[in-house]
């Protein structure tokens, strides 16, 4: 390679500096994007396999966005990368530039201290009897990826001759191009189709209707400590968005009990329930439903009992009677 002139590359500190950062922050932003999909779809497929050591749902939201993100980020990197490089070979840029060199050391630390960090974790869970499946398997996945960044930018430190392409390079590009490809076939797999995602944000607000009336419902019994035949809708639907509450009905059993029913496009999507636990997930198994019509039933003295222990009506006495959960009834 020719002997470059320092003086040819006079100016174009700020576009090295632009082009240096974007790969490397677009790198990061692409390690972190499979790292998600690659969390995710371990949820779904080894989260399970050891109950003893809790339960891990899949975080559809997290695979959404790490799936959008490969999506856009990994052809801005390749591309940054490709110009970078053309850039070099065409020595409009200096590949030995304080500004590059700065920044691909710095890259190197964070890779190294995250590689560390991944090795201490992955020791200590195994000191302390947590070598799951799922945890090995996120584990090793931050040192494989840590692993490629590192290994990628210490070795292209190194390199001085840009004329012509680079065998290990064009591998270590090859097999990201591949795992990153890979990441998104599997994230499309593992995904609900726009079509089902917008049925289940439909029904979200279902969701939020059954709560307001189940709160209403219970608000009202122990203003009056009795059933209303009938629920004044008016302002719960005024301040609702439009449809909210189509397909959402009250219906009083009796003088306690009383139903409440809506019709669900799509079965909800697991990543809305993780959050859910008891008592909330008791109160409102709604957060769980399936697709179609389901009528969810409850004694109003013994919801009470759960949300306010001592605010039970006169005259009852059994304040230990509380089910395990509400009696839930799918309409086919």
């Amino acid at each position: 390679m020719a002997q470059q002139n320092p003086s040819m590359h006079k100016g174009r500190g700020a576009l090295d500096a632009f082009l240096n950062l974007l790969s490397l922050i677009t790198v990061v932003w692409l390690a972190y994007s499979v790292g998600a999909v690659v969390f995710q779809l371990v949820n779904k497929y080894l989260g399970n396999l050891e109950p003893a050591f809790g339960s891990f749902n899949v975080n559809y939201v997290a695979l959404k966005v790490g799936l959008a993100s490969l999506i856009v980020v990994a052809p801005v990197y390749f591309g940054v990368l490709n110009v970078l490089h053309r850039k070099y070979k065409q020595e409009e840029l200096d590949h030995t530039s304080g500004v590059y060199r700065w920044l691909t050391y710095l890259m190197l630390l964070v890779s190294a201290l995250t590689i560390i960090g991944s090795l201490i974790a992955l020791i200590s869970g195994f000191l302390n009897g947590n070598y799951t499946a799922n945890f090995i398997a996120k584990a090793l996945t931050v040192i494989i990826i840590a692993g490629f960044i590192f290994g990628y930018y210490f070795y292209d430190l190194k390199r001085r001759d840009y004329s012509k392409v680079d065998t290990i390079s064009l591998i270590i590009g090859i097999i990201v191009g591949v795992i990153v490809l890979a990441a998104i076939v599997m994230g499309f797999m593992n995904v609900p189709t726009p079509e089902t995602a917008r049925k289940q944000l439909l029904d979200n607000q279902k969701t939020q209707a059954l709560s307001n009336m189940y709160s209403y419902a219970i608000d009202t019994y122990r203003s009056g400590d009795q059933l209303k035949a009938e629920l004044d809708m008016v302002q719960l639907v005024s301040l609702a968005a439009p449809g909210t509450y189509n397909d959402v009905t009250y219906r009083k059993i009796d003088s306690t009990n009383f139903e409440l029913c809506a019709v669900f496009q799509a079965k909800a999507e697991p990543s809305y329930n993780q959050y859910y636990t008891a008592p909330y997930s008791v109160s409102s198994p709604w957060v769980n439903h399936d697709a179609g019509k389901q009528c969810y039933s409850f004694d109003a003295v013994k919801e009470i009992g759960k949300m306010y222990p001592d605010a039970i009506p006169a005259g009852v006495t059994d304040k230990s009677a509380v089910p395990v959960a509400p009696v839930v009834k799918p309409i086919k």
